[in-house]
Order: C-alpha cells, then sequence, then structure tokens
C-alpha cells in the first residue's frame, strides 16, 4: 500500500521552514522536517552564485513482524510558484529571482517530481517480534541562487511543498 505525507515548505531569501508533520496507523508512520536554506539579501552586482544548503530529514517507524518488514519511500519537491522544477523563481512583488534546489553539491541535478529527480530508498527492520522500530535518513538541499539577476534588494520568497511516497 503507498501512502503519501505532505509537508508544505516555505523558501524564501532568508529560510526553508517547515512544520513537522506526522502520519501514523497502528504499524507505520513517517515523519518529516526540514532545516532552513538562508541565502540573505542577494547581491544583483555580485559575480559569484549564492549558494547555501539544508536539509531534509525523513523518520519512517515500523512493527517487526517475524520476517522483518521495509518501507521503501521517495521524497519529491514541488516546482513552486513558477511551474517549473528546472527554473524556480522566488518573488518579490513584481520581482523574480530565479534559483534552483539540488539533490548533490556541485549543483548538477535539481531537486523535483519525476524519478531521476529525487531521493528514494528503503528502510529494512528487524529486531524484537512486536517492538516498533523507527529509521531516519538526512538529505541535504543544496540552493542556488543564479548570478547576474539585476532585480532590487530584498527578500524573495517561494512555496515549497515536500512529497513523501511511502
Amino acid at each position: 500500500m503507498k501512502r503519501m505525507l505532505l509537508v508544505f515548505l516555505l523558501f524564501s531569501g532568508v529560510g526553508l521552514w517547515s512544520v513537522p508533520v506526522l502520519a501514523i496507523d497502528l504499524f507505520t508512520g513517517c515523519r518529516i522536517s526540514a532545516t532552513s536554506v538562508d541565502f540573505g539579501v542577494y547581491d544583483p552586482l555580485s559575480s559569484l552564485h549564492d549558494d547555501n544548503a539544508g536539509e531534509i530529514e525523513l523518520s519512517c517507524g515500523s512493527l517487526v513482524v517475524l520476517l522483518g518488514s521495509s518501507i521503501s519511500y521517495t521524497v519529491k519537491l514541488s516546482s513552486g510558484g513558477s511551474g517549473s522544477p528546472t527554473l524556480r523563481k522566488m518573488s518579490k512583488e513584481s520581482d523574480k529571482l530565479e534559483y534552483n534546489l539540488y539533490i548533490d553539491s556541485l549543483h548538477q541535478t535539481f531537486w523535483g517530481e519525476t524519478a531521476t529527480h529525487t531521493r528514494t530508498g528503503t528502510f529494512n527492520y528487524s529486531g524484537a517480534v512486536g517492538v516498533i522500530v523507527v529509521k531516519t535518513a538526512r538529505f541535504p538541499v543544496y540552493g542556488r541562487i543564479y548570478k547576474g539577476q539585476l532585480v532590487p534588494k530584498g527578500t524573495y520568497t517561494d512555496s515549497i511543498t515536500a512529497t513523501v511516497l511511502y
């Protein structure tokens, strides 16, 4: 049975925020949370990219059965207000600031919603039968604001939704 857990993340020039969400039934459950990605104030005259990183933490629990159990998961990030996961845009009034979120520190693979642009894995559980075991995975979120954009200084925002399928 596939389950979906959504957590809304606020992404802005000053941070990536989330509210922890917990979805539990009698036997399994997952929780996702995120830490801040803080770009600070964008300087349009800088010749450098503005890079920073945050983290998504996924914790899933399972009731251990005789032969063990497992939970496979996929973590996706929405396109945000721009509608494009390959070129996200933060907004400040009518001004737009292009940025993206990446799976890797080299900023080569953007984090989106298609199979090649998500984080996947499996938690395998074993131990005493009848005990709930919780496992956790942490995923860095690498952010980049592209250099050379001629926009006014200020706080730009975008809303990103993290979706966990398990």
